[in-house]
C-alpha cells in the first residue's frame, strides 16, 4: 500500500511560516524594560505582551481576509519577499538602486511596508557614507572629496 507524499509546496509554506515566526522570541527580553520604564509588575508587563500579541493575531485575521481577496500564492510570494528585504535592510544591506529600479520589485513599490524598508535602506546608506566620509575613504580611495 503506498503513502502519498507531503507535496513540495506544503513544506515551503510551512518552512515560510516558521522563518517569519522566528521574531516570537524577541517579547520575553522586554518584560524587565518595560518593568523598570514603566514602574509596573510582572503581570501588568506581561498583560501589555499579550496586548501585543492580540494586535498582531487581530492585524493576522484581516491581512488574511485581504490575502483571499487579491490571492494566496501572490499574497504569500508577496509577504516573504517584504519579510526578507526587511531582514536584509536591518542585517546592512544599504543599497537602494536595485530597490528602486529592479523589475522584479514593482509590485511592491506602492506597499507601505515597502515603502519604510526603502526608508531605513535610504537612512543605512547615507550613516555609512557619513562615517566613509568622516574616515577619509574618498582619500584613500584617490577621490576628490565632497565638501
Amino acid at each position: 500500500m503506498s503513502r502519498p507524499g507531503i507535496p513540495v509546496a506544503a513544506l515551503a509554506v510551512v518552512a515560510g511560516g516558521v522563518a517569519a515566526a522566528l521574531h516570537i522570541g524577541k517579547l520575553p527580553p522586554a518584560v524587565p524594560a518595560l518593568q523598570a520604564s514603566l514602574g509596573i509588575g510582572l503581570v501588568q508587563a506581561g498583560f501589555l505582551l499579550s496586548l501585543v500579541q492580540v494586535a498582531g493575531m487581530s492585524l493576522g485575521l484581516s491581512v488574511g481576509l485581504m490575502a483571499d481577496a487579491i490571492g494566496l500564492r501572490r499574497s504569500m510570494l508577496g509577504g516573504l519577499a517584504l519579510l526578507a528585504l526587511a531582514k536584509a535592510v536591518d542585517g546592512g544591506y544599504a543599497v537602494t538602486e536595485p530597490l528602486l529600479h529592479d523589475p522584479w520589485l514593482a509590485p511592491l513599490r506602492d506597499n507601505p511596508r515597502f515603502i519604510e524598508i526603502l526608508r531605513r535602506a535610504q537612512a543605512r546608506r547615507d550613516e555609512a557614507l557619513a562615517v566613509f566620509r568622516a574616515e577619509g575613504g574618498e582619500r584613500l580611495l584617490g577621490l576628490p572629496s565632497a565638501a
